[in-house]
């Protein structure tokens, strides 16, 4: 067994776990490369108006990472130009079990669903994420609900969230928050940056010059978005290998049908 598992193995294992079995540890071998490596689309989404600016930089810096893992198809998906209007309220989805507001939205919840991993980036608008990304996410979360009559799949997309403003300590938390909590809403796994970069739960900056593409400057901000795209995507071949395993174990939820707005 591996040294470093023993202790926490005894104590799981102690009287409080009578019945607990000795669980055999593998011993780690040296890595190699598969012939079966499995691969991934990860979907980075820039909910900015502004194009070629600081969110982008850092979303795109999360590609890179995500790219550097291997068999990884990646896609940057910008709100910049887009017509994405915010829910009117209708409830007609829940009938038609589809949204009747004919935009943008359409050919952004298809890029959303069809990914194994999103990783969601946006500025910091009044301690949250801006408008562009709120209505977008409204609507997907309400027009899922109502196709699946309030018990959307367990989709199981590996997340992760990007923000940046423009200050120090200016809300970044918050926003953070607010995609973390989407991500598990719509029944998708958050995933953190490593400990070591970041104490956040997402990728979190502020920009140098809020009022241009200066994000290229802060590179502890470019280190933290490209560790946490490369943790998405790692996140992504695990979750996807793992529910294609267990297909014979696990309920229909984790398997929905090919959906498409």
């Amino acid at each position: 067994m591996d040294p470093a598992v023993a202790p926490l193995q005894q104590l799981l294992c102690s009287q409080s776990y009578p019945a607990c079995r000795e669980i055999p540890v593998p011993e780690r071998k040296s890595k190699m490369k598969s012939d079966a490596s499995i691969n991934v689309r990860i979907l980075g989404i820039v909910g900015s108006p502004r194009k070629g600016h600081n969110t982008e930089t850092m979303v795109k810096e999360a590609l890179k990472g995500a790219e550097s893992v291997g068999h990884v198809n990646t896609e940057l998906y910008s709100f910049a130009d887009k017509n994405i209007a915010p829910c009117n309220s209708c409830f007609v989805c829940v009938n038609e079990k589809q949204c009747i507001i004919s935009d943008d939205f359409q050919a952004f919840a298809n890029k959303y669903l069809e990914a194994d991993g999103v990783i969601i980036g946006s500025p910091v608008y009044h301690l949250s994420i801006s408008a562009q990304l709120k209505a977008a996410i409204d609507r997907l979360g309400n027009t899922l609900c109502a196709k699946y009559d309030m018990n959307p799949p367990r989709f199981c997309k590996a997340g992760g969230a990007i923000v940046q403003g423009a200050s120090k300590w200016g809300g970044e938390e918050y926003a953070v928050s607010f995609i973390v909590n989407h991500l598990l809403l719509m029944r998708n796994v958050p995933v953190s940056p490593d400990l070591n970069l970041s104490e956040s739960p997402g990728a979190s900056a502020h920009a140098p010059d809020p009022f241009k593409p200066s994000m290229a400057g802060n590179k502890d901000a470019l280190a933290v978005s490209y560790n946490l795209g490369k943790r998405v995507a790692e996140m992504a071949k695990i979750l996807k290998i793992g529910v294609s395993a267990l297909r014979n174990d696990l309920p229909d939820e984790y398997y929905p049908s090919r959906v498409s707005f």
